[in-house]
């Protein structure tokens, strides 16, 4: 399973933290937290609570990776990945040194990739300061300006850099929650805590509507799903199937009281949605925040179990090599 972790920001009133699973494409909400837009403060604890809020929700025996961008790269994230039996697949920027696993001196990371068609893989000893022993993934393709530096705990020959592709589907997932899709850029809202529990409905939707297509998919002809789905990340030892209850496993209680609102799965995502924005100029007390959230409103996350009918979930293929799940 492929998880994601960024930031989105809407306009001068939110910025949004959010995890999110990655499946076909798409980017579905699991835990996130909503700050003012400009509040002073590290985001360290913030996604310190989110990580500890899923911690426990992913089935024992599945291979979880965890990618985020190089803004967010930091030695205590490594870490904290690597405590809840994950894998951290984290880019970092080119300017940093490493020492090569064998080797006595520290060599600058545009080293091991000097030029466009070069690559790089191996055990190193990352960064003078704060130094972590680790795999490092590097990949400069012809056509980009800049190499990927992957930093992963998984060894070089499991891992393979092509899975950072992956990372850019929760850019997808954040233009479906506004203008690709929710309009979650409509909002009057101006409260963090209320705005969350919309995000809590636009998660549910997403998972609902992503369920869909993966059943619809489920009924093509292999011919015609060749021609349709994203193929450019998935190198040919894939076999580890991975199926969008991953989503539904990383819950709360908040579940079970959604289930008990829901008339039926099909008309649970759009009622949740519709009565959140109903509710933009609501006050306090016309929210059932205990209903809606679940969760406290410093790490909210969804669960859905409804919404996709038990024995028809779908797979999605991960691209992990057989040794992993040996």
């Amino acid at each position: 399973m492929a998880l994601a972790l960024d930031a989105t920001t809407l306009t001068d009133r939110f910025t949004v933290l959010c995890i999110s699973v990655l499946y076909r494409g798409c980017a579905i909400p699991v835990a996130w937290k909503l700050l003012r837009e400009g509040e002073k403060g590290a985001w360290k604890p913030y996604w310190q609570a989110l990580f500890t809020a899923l911690q426990g929700r992913v089935p024992k025996g599945w291979t979880v990776i965890v990618l985020a961008d190089r803004g967010l790269y930091a030695p205590w994230l490594f870490h904290c990945i690597q405590s809840l039996g994950w894998h951290p697949f984290l880019r970092i920027n080119l300017g940093g040194k490493v020492r090569p696993l064998g080797t006595e001196h520290f060599v600058w990371l545009h080293t091991l990739v000097p030029q466009p068609g070069s690559s790089w893989c191996g055990v190193v000893d990352c960064f003078v300061e704060k130094t972590v022993r680790c795999t490092l993934l590097a990949c400069w393709e012809e056509g980009y300006a800049d190499p990927w530096l992957i930093l992963t705990d998984l060894a070089p020959e499991v891992g393979s850099v092509v899975w950072y592709s992956m990372r850019a589907w929760i850019e997808g997932g954040f233009k479906d929650t506004k203008r690709g899709g929710w309009q979650w850029h409509q909002t009057k809202m101006t409260d963090p805590a209320r705005a969350s529990r919309l995000w809590l409905a636009i998660a549910v939707a997403t998972l609902w509507v992503v369920s869909v297509g993966g059943e619809a998919d489920a009924t093509l002809s292999e011919s015609r799903v060749g021609s349709v789905t994203r193929t450019a990340y998935r190198p040919a030892y894939c076999h580890q199937a991975v199926t969008t209850t991953a989503a539904e496993l990383l819950c709360t209680r908040a579940a079970a009281r959604l289930r008990g609102r829901a008339h039926s799965t099909t008309t649970a995502a759009r009622s949740l949605y519709s009565r959140a924005v109903a509710h933009d100029d609501a006050g306090p007390s016309a929210i059932d925040q205990g209903t809606l959230a679940g969760t406290t409103s410093d790490a909210s996350i969804f669960g859905c179990r409804s919404c996709i009918s038990p024995g028809r979930s779908m797979t999605k293929n991960l691209p992990v090599k057989d040794s992993v799940g040996e």
